[in-house]
């Protein structure tokens, strides 16, 4: 006997202020188990299997929307989100197609504004699973307050070191955990102790150690991609080590 089934959810995209999708060459490919097409900032999805409410539906796909936004933000420094927007859903019984429309979420308003840059095409999922734990929504934190000099620099740089040690142990257990060579944690942590007079942590002595730009440089560069390699790590997705070579030279 045919059930009520979701047939398609509708999420609205917003971008980072600055940047302007909305004539961006659609993107079409499945996630999870759902055949996707995002055009006209809108993502539109099609459940292949079948799910009888709007609920179990979103708790399979939006768990693959929140590896993207959070992937975009870690691989290419640039915030996304999705939020809900409407849903069809089929009932055989009543001989219907219910359209339900779902109050929009502000979010739009935080990370959108006047755009400036217009975008060709739509920056693709991740082709691998990422882990979204308690973990990676902290670094991912510290990396968008570091993008945005919310804090000061070797704060959050000390903070991102530390959270790992913590997490799994030691600086060598982090470094082997996440697939990144010793170096650039232990190069983390030397840097976050500078006695840099306007971005340091703690007085370190009397004699100010002023971060060099390649050493700013480096932790721009280097805490979204230890961030990232956590993420990859804690979804137990096949990925390459991070080295000192692939982060800005110092």
């Amino acid at each position: 006997m045919d059930t009520q089934r979701v047939d398609v959810l509708r999420y609205g995209f917003t971008a980072e202020e600055g940047e302007d999708f909305s004539a961006a060459a659609p993107w079409e490919g499945q996630l999870g188990g759902f055949q996707c097409r995002l055009a006209d900032e809108v993502l539109e999805a099609r459940p292949q299997d079948t799910y009888p409410d709007v609920e179990s539906a979103t708790q399979v796909l939006e768990r693959h929307l929140r590896e993207w936004e959070v992937w975009s933000e870690l691989q290419e420094q640039r915030r996304i989100r999705f939020r809900l927007s409407s849903v069809e859903v089929v009932d055989p019984q009543a001989g219907s197609r219910d359209a339900a429309v779902m109050a929009e979420v502000a979010m739009a308003a935080v990370i959108t504004g006047s755009a400036t840059v217009r975008r060709a095409a739509y920056l693709a999922p991740p082709t691998v699973a990422l882990a979204v734990t308690p973990l990676i929504e902290e670094l991912l934190r510290w990396v968008r307050d570091l993008r945005a000099g919310r804090q000061r620099m070797l704060v959050l740089a000390y903070l991102s070191y530390t959270h790992l040690v913590y997490e799994y142990g030691t600086e060598r257990a982090a470094a082997k955990a996440i697939n990144v060579s010793a170096n650039v944690l232990e190069t983390l942590s030397r840097l976050s102790h500078k006695n840099d007079p306007d971005e340091r942590r703690k007085v370190a002595g009397r004699d100010p150690d002023p971060l060099a730009e390649t050493e700013r440089r480096w932790i721009l560069a280097a805490m979204p991609a230890i961030a990232r390699q956590a993420a990859l790590a804690g979804a137990g997705s096949s990925f390459a080590r991070l080295t000192m070579a692939d982060l800005p030279s110092l």
